[in-house]
């Protein structure tokens, strides 16, 4: 309870509950008394506990900021003076009343593609190029549900794409007549990484 809020509630009244010869002031005091041990207490237990300085209590509460009620507890205005005055004492749950530090940027994640081709006959006249392209992290670790997009060259025309498995490999088949084909990627992406590299390219000659 605040200063004011004792000296207007109880004032020199005496006896409105318990000992009729303890007076509003030796209450006063009491919580005076009460504070003290508090912020004593607080101090001595460290950072990790927060005292607002006596900010609550010495605020200048009016009887229009008392509960119609029981006229001693703080009505919604009451509680909301109350928090305000609280908060610009800058009275915080964080260890020494600073803030914490902001969350750290998130590592970026950066993949990268190598491509293996081999060509595989179908029939006569007309064979099969086959990319394989691996996904990996710039720690080399293998990225799995990553989507690898490119353009077919040479002989070969068109674009495909693939998805990389568990293993972060994945499989672009492409049939055609010619002695070969090229692929190179044009982009790759995953959840949370990003494409820089330079798109790599593999030709693959007919078997």
């Amino acid at each position: 309870m605040s200063d004011e809020q004792h000296r207007r509630v109880h004032g020199s009244h005496r006896g409105s509950r318990g000992d009729p010869s303890i007076s509003g002031e030796q209450v006063r005091q009491r919580v005076v008394d009460y504070n003290a041990a508090l912020a004593a207490a607080c101090a001595a237990y460290g950072e990790s506990c927060r005292f607002d300085g006596g900010a609550v209590f010495g605020y200048p509460f009016t009887l229009d900021r008392l509960s119609a009620i029981d006229y001693f507890h703080p009505n919604v205005t009451g509680q909301a003076v109350l928090a305000e005055a609280t908060w610009e004492a800058g009275f915080s749950w964080m260890a020494g009343g600073e803030e914490p530090p902001p969350d750290p940027e998130p590592e970026v994640v950066t993949l990268g593609v190598s491509l293996e081709g081999e060509g595989v006959v179908v029939k006569r006249h007309r064979w099969t190029a086959m990319v394989t392209a691996t996904v990996s992290d710039q720690a080399g670790n293998s990225v799995e549900g990553a989507s690898v997009t490119g353009d077919w060259g040479g002989s070969a025309r068109g674009s495909g794409s693939c998805t990389t498995d568990t293993s972060g490999t994945c499989t672009l088949a492409k049939s055609l007549r010619g002695e070969s084909a090229s692929f190179t990627v044009t982009d790759a992406v995953a959840e949370g990484a990003e494409y820089t590299e330079t798109p790599p390219s593999v030709t693959i000659a007919a078997p």
